[in-house]
């Protein structure tokens, strides 16, 4: 699945678009849940970030952040990939008027396409283990000027001779045995704010805003498409929990959800009386994993059920703001083997450490939004970093969807009259 032509399936015709998909090297993490000490060894999970930008006229517009998350023989022994989608962001300075939603629905529809083995190569190491011979090599204080430069330049003339072995020495390659049993998990945490990567934003008049209910339901229209087109029926089920509501209300959001296999609840597993440590992921900046390292200051970790975490979680802050907040989950298997492999340089841009990655992605996210100035200054240091310093460009896109076409469709359909209790119906006039 191409980038430029899956995105450009979902923005307007005659438009020109150029998209950023920045993504760090992959790097083992500890395990997302923490183990059980009868559990032994912890299982390999390997994180991999990926950050889109989309611009229009010279402008940033959009941006959309997610973890890639590939844990090798799960739960019950099978390899998972788990999507976290931390963020997505508009800020309203779009010279045209485009699908926020189609286009993130794109996104995801792409990276649900790329062959988790993707994500396996060149794996740099939790911890490192160095030989007598490796130790001799490291650059630490007890290293003369001298020596130190002759280890680096040999680091060099490693990393730039093909044929040699010594180039992978810090980094360690894994694969999958069956790519295609791979199970499938997406999962996000829905919560209305007036920005989340273009500070400032909401002081622009022209950016669209959501509510709790307007953002669930945003979130749930997107996901349900993607469950349609994309995921077995059979095999895959989807979960939604808004802490502090009860089953009833809580099934009333799905109601409009065309996939069959909604429930309520989360696809992180254990019962009531579970304890929720071993069952409540670790995500970055995420309130759940917030909550979890509070009850470890407390010494509360392994006393805090299930039931008492998601009951204690809606006292918190973030949750009492007389908000709409929720969780939504996927897990289950895709109808295609996932396939597509990235090529750096042509639709995405790997960086080669954290450090790397963070500095082009803070040329968005810590630009000021509040005028049309930062969407502008943030397309132009973006442009100038890859082309000055990486020698690479953003992935020039084509709109292709025919929005005002849509737009008439709708129109043509005449509306049926509706009689309702709330509006009583006037009376006919007869001539007499």
């Amino acid at each position: 699945m191409q980038l430029r032509e899956c995105v450009g399936s979902e923005l307007p015709v005659g438009e020109e678009f150029q998209l950023l998909q920045l993504q760090s090297n992959p790097a083992e993490v500890p395990a997302l849940f923490t183990a059980r000490r009868s559990a032994g060894r912890n299982k390999t999970t390997v994180k991999t970030q990926h950050f889109f930008a989309l611009c229009h006229a010279e402008r940033v517009v959009f941006a959309l952040e997610v973890y890639c998350y590939v844990t090798l023989g799960g739960r019950d022994g099978r390899p998972e990939r788990l999507l976290f989608v931390s963020k997505a962001d508009t800020n309203g300075y779009a010279q045209c008027r485009f699908s926020a939603g189609g286009v993130t629905r794109a996104l995801l529809r792409y990276v649900l396409a790329i062959n988790p083995e993707y994500y396996l190569q060149r794996v740099k190491p939790l911890k490192r283990k160095f030989s007598g011979t490796d130790k001799r090599k490291l650059v630490v204080g007890a290293v003369s000027t001298g020596n130190a430069l002759k280890i680096l330049a040999d680091r060099i003339e490693a990393l730039t001779t093909p044929e040699t072995t010594d180039r992978d020495r810090f980094y360690t390659t894994s694969a999958l045995d069956n790519p295609q049993e791979c199970v499938t998990k997406l999962c996000l945490f829905t919560r209305p704010a007036d920005h989340y990567l273009f500070n400032g934003s909401a002081q622009n008049s022209g950016k669209h805003r959501m509510n709790g209910q307007q953002l669930l339901d945003w979130w749930l229209h997107i996901l349900d498409n993607i469950l349609c087109e994309q995921f077995e029926q059979s095999t895959t089920h989807a979960c939604l929990r808004v802490p502090g509501e009860e089953p009833v209300r809580i099934r009333r959001h799905l109601r409009d959800c065309q996939f069959a296999n909604w429930t309520v609840g989360d696809i992180f597993g254990g019962s009531g009386d579970s304890p929720a440590v071993y069952h409540v992921p670790l995500f970055p900046d995420d309130p759940k994993s917030r909550f979890l390292h509070q009850l470890e200051s407390e010494n509360r970790l392994t006393n805090t059920t299930l039931t008492n975490f998601w009951t204690e979680l809606q006292e918190r802050q973030e949750f009492k703001l007389s908000v709409l907040v929720s969780v939504v989950g996927i897990s289950g298997s895709t109808k295609d083997a996932p396939h597509h492999r990235p090529c750096q340089g042509e639709d995405v841009i790997v960086a080669d450490s954290a450090k790397t990655f963070n500095y082009i992605k803070n040329y968005i996210t810590a630009e000021d939004y509040d005028t049309e100035e930062g969407a502008l200054e943030a397309f132009a240091n973006i442009q100038d970093c890859l082309s000055y310093r990486m020698n690479s460009a953003m992935v020039p896109i084509q709109g292709q969807k025919d929005y005002s076409q849509i737009r008439t469709d709708k129109k043509s359909v005449p509306k049926e009259p509706t009689v309702t209790l709330l509006q009583p119906r006037t009376k006919i006039k007869v001539n007499k």
